[in-house]
């Protein structure tokens, strides 16, 4: 028997295993975008109550007769300048408070508000920077009705990391 007519032994080709290593890495990166949007759009519920309120869900409730107080968020990270404008509307008179942060980073924001002048605001917001990385991030403060801004201070994640600070939204 010569060296050319030995035979390649049984199993998975090279090429085999890179295709299925490819496939292997989808699947992770579909779990993963089916993860940040579940808990962007599910932010206080349960996953069973989430996925039920998916499904049976038309269009994102509007709320009607409240107020939008918008600011951004700006740093430096791994040398480079990066911004988020942050969105809440909530109603004067006290309630759910919703959101959404975008930029750099993107997602929604959910919260609840007390009323009145130096009321006090509140929530946890959930999205994504840079498509696959899961951010979520908390924040409090006062909503000073007569001047109409929204001092916050609060904390956020994504990618391991975390950083604390404060902002003020004006409507």
């Amino acid at each position: 028997m010569n060296m050319y007519t030995q035979s390649l032994p049984r199993g998975m080709s090279g090429l085999g295993m890179l295709f299925f290593l490819i496939l292997i890495l989808f699947f992770i990166f579909l779990f993963d975008m089916a993860y940040i949007f579940a808990s962007e759009r599910c932010i206080d519920k349960g996953i069973v109550e989430c996925v039920l309120e998916i499904v049976e869900s038309d269009d994102a409730e509007e709320q009607s007769g409240g107020v939008t107080a918008t600011g951004s968020i700006s740093g430096e990270y791994a040398g480079e300048n990066h911004t988020v404008t942050v969105s809440l509307t909530f109603p004067l008179e006290g309630g759910a408070v919703s959101g959404s942060f975008s930029g750099d980073c993107d997602g929604s924001i959910k919260g609840s508000y007390a009323g009145g002048d130096t009321g006090a605001i509140s929530g946890t917001a959930k999205g994504s920077c840079g498509f696959v990385f899961p951010a979520s991030g908390s924040f409090s403060g006062t909503v000073n009705a007569s001047n109409k801004t929204v001092p916050l201070t609060g904390s956020g994640s994504a990618a391991g990391f975390t950083k604390e600070g404060s902002l003020t939204l004006t409507y």
